[in-house]
């Protein structure tokens, strides 16, 4: 009896253990990433668009857009992705914030590049949400909180009454990723760094500038809220740099960086 009984418990754990290890594949989400499509993702990106563009201020000015192409060319050629294919949306606000869409879209708050201290820096989180496209954090993250069938329903437009559009525009730009896949944008970034020929420091100094400041004026680090825990990770961030040798070229001058931070204040 003694025996039979050991029997059964070993098979129930065998089972349950087994449960355990298959429930964290993320089988749905994976799949249903792939059935959503490139096509399905750009729709997705531009109903996202379309409704931050109608709630919010967005900045267009050729000079800005000349400067952000020099950014994008820099932090693009070490990676997958064309510098043409990354779309930036440059948008008025006093918050301190930067987020990725689906389709590659990428959207900077005219707070972020005002609290930038250095091209580099701007660089830095610029790769950061990089990595996020990259990994197809942002896609498989809505589909994994809101559902597959949510998902395509805001992409026919039947979803109820833009409040969806609204929970998953505000779900990507002032909530977090969980840790693993901030671990892993910070990885990545730190490659496209180096790759890049930037130096990982300046994220690493903005981080901890965040730290220092946040307590003065939190309300309007929307970073820190959805990139927690800064001091930590400006440390993470150089202990990848270790790993790597760097040469370092400049982004853009110190009187091009001057100019387009100007430029960014009056345009704001």
């Amino acid at each position: 009896m003694g025996k039979l009984f050991s029997q059964l418990a070993g098979l129930l754990f065998l089972f349950f253990g087994m449960w355990f290890l298959l429930s964290q594949i993320p089988f749905t989400s994976y799949y249903n990433f792939k059935e959503l499509g490139k096509r399905n993702e750009q729709a997705l990106a531009d109903v996202m668009l379309n409704y931050i563009k109608l709630n919010s201020e967005t900045i267009e000015e050729p000079y800005l857009d000349s400067v952000f192409v020099v950014f994008k060319n820099r932090i693009c050629d070490s990676t997958s992705f064309a510098s043409n294919d990354l779309q930036l949306h440059l948008l008025n606000s006093s918050d301190v914030n930067a987020f990725a869409l689906p389709a590659s879209n990428m959207v900077i708050l005219s707070g972020l590049i005002d609290f930038c201290e250095t091209p580099e820096e701007l660089a830095g989180i610029m790769a950061h949400e990089l990595a996020h496209i990259e990994h197809n954090h942002v896609t498989s993250r809505m589909i994994k909180e809101l559902g597959f069938t949510v998902v395509m329903a805001m992409i026919s437009g039947n979803s109820s009454g833009g409040q969806t559009v609204k929970e998953a525009v505000k779900m990507v730009s002032s909530s977090a990723f969980d840790r693993s896949q901030e671990v892993e944008a910070d990885e990545t970034a730190v490659k496209i760094l180096v790759n890049s020929g930037i130096d990982p420091q300046h994220l690493a100094n903005f981080f901890e500038r965040l730290a220092e400041r946040e307590p003065s004026f939190a309300k309007n680090l929307t970073w820190v809220s959805t990139h927690p825990d800064t001091k930590e990770r400006a440390a993470s961030v150089m202990e990848f740099t270790k790993n790597y040798s760097i040469t370092v070229r400049e982004v853009i001058s110190e009187q091009q960086w001057s100019n387009f931070k100007e430029m960014v204040r009056k345009a704001s």
